[in-house]
C-alpha cells in the first residue's frame, strides 16, 4: 500500500498488532514473550470467536504478527498452533487465515500448517481527495 500510496504515513502492522493485542487482554489473543533482553513481546496472533462467531462452525484468525528479527524460529508456528487449539475448545470447525499474494512468507507458512488456499481476493482503492501539493 504504501508503495502505491507514498503520502500514507509510516505504519508498522506487526508493532500494532502485538500493542493492541497486549492492551485487549482477552481470550483468543495469544502473545509470545521471547526477548530476553528485556521481556518484551515478539509475537501475538489473535482469533474471532468471542461473541461474532458463537453458534457457528467457521472461525479465523485475523492478525498474526511476528517481528522480523524472530521471525524463522518457530514463533509463528507455535501461535498458530494455540490460536487453533482454543479456536478448537470454542467449539469451532473451521478456521480461516488470510493474506496477501505479496506476501511469499505467508502463502508458503500457511500451508505448512494445514491450510489450503480456496479463493483469492483482490483489493481496489480509490483517493477520496487530491494529495495536498508540497
Amino acid at each position: 500500500m504504501r508503495r502505491a500510496f507514498p503520502t500514507e504515513p509510516d505504519f508498522d502492522r506487526k508493532l500494532w498488532i502485538l500493542q493492541t493485542s497486549l492492551e485487549s487482554r482477552r481470550d483468543g489473543i495469544f502473545v509470545e514473550k521471547r526477548d530476553l533482553a528485556n521481556l518484551s513481546p515478539v509475537g501475538a496472533a489473535s482469533t474471532e470467536t468471542c461473541q461474532k462467531c458463537r453458534g457457528k462452525s467457521l472461525s479465523g484468525i485475523p492478525n498474526l504478527a511476528v517481528l522480523p528479527q524472530f521471525q524463522r524460529h518457530g514463533i509463528g508456528r507455535q501461535l498458530i498452533e494455540k490460536a487453533l487449539a482454543y479456536l478448537q475448545s470454542e467449539g469451532m470447525l473451521y478456521a480461516c487465515i488470510e493474506t496477501l499474494e505479496q506476501n511469499p512468507v505467508g502463502a508458503s507458512f500457511y500451508p505448512t500448517m494445514g491450510f489450503t488456499e480456496i479463493a483469492k481476493q483482490i483489493h481496489y482503492i480509490q483517493p477520496l481527495s487530491k494529495p495536498k501539493a508540497q
